[in-house]
């Protein structure tokens, strides 16, 4: 709302003042306006990242709506410096440095080393059931270890290695998931399991008659 309110005073100190540049504001507002309409029409998951390409120009368009208060009358001034001071503050109480880190790699590491530790040296193939993230970095570490990880479908081993880490819309049931790397694995029943900081792992052998 502050920024809305802020374009549109803007706009109209603009249209007012012939002298003003108003090109620059209308890249601006087509960079931002465009922007939202092509994130509406995504119809994956949006990720946080997602928006960096949005934020120069929001970031330059509330420098202009601050600019523009600080010229006006004294009680502009006024507001125009209560906006600085909120946004420094909504900065600083958002600010991820106030929360604990998740130690995501070292838990990575951990769990690549049990997987490594309980393959016994034999071939194996990986799958990740997760929301929000991938298994790159899993299979990072573990082509860093010298692992004897192979790839599905140019390499079927006799074991696969199932990732899940916990979300409300993830089904921590490996056997019969429709994930590609599990259901590529074929028949299978689970050989045992283990967590580490949350996260489930499971080791799937073959089970031909599955059962």
């Amino acid at each position: 709302m502050i920024l809305l309110t802020g374009l549109l005073i803007y706009i109209y100190r603009l249209i007012k003042n012939k002298k003003t540049s108003l090109p620059y504001l209308n890249l601006l507002l087509v960079w931002y306006l465009i922007g939202l309409i092509g994130l509406g029409l995504y119809k994956q998951h949006i990720y946080d990242h997602y928006f960096g390409f949005l934020f120069p120009p929001v970031f330059i368009l509330t420098a202009f709506f601050i600019n523009r208060l600080l010229s006006f009358s004294p009680m502009g001034q006024i507001f125009g410096l209560s906006v600085c001071l909120f946004l420094v503050y909504a900065s600083l109480a958002q600010n991820p440095f106030l929360y604990p880190p998740n130690h995501q790699l070292q838990t990575i590491d951990k769990i690549t080393d049990s997987i490594i530790q309980q393959s016994t040296g034999q071939d194996f193939n990986l799958a990740l059931l997760a929301k929000q993230n991938y298994d790159p970095p899993y299979r990072y570490l573990l082509d860093q270890k010298s692992s004897h990880l192979c790839d599905l479908p140019h390499c079927l081993a006799e074991q696969l290695f199932v990732i899940c880490e916990p979300h409300p819309d993830i089904d921590c049931q490996p056997i019969n998931h429709p994930e590609w790397a599990v259901a590529a694995f074929g028949w299978a029943k689970i050989d045992s399991q283990w967590q580490i900081n949350g996260i489930k792992i499971y080791r799937l052998v073959h089970n031909p008659q599955g059962t």
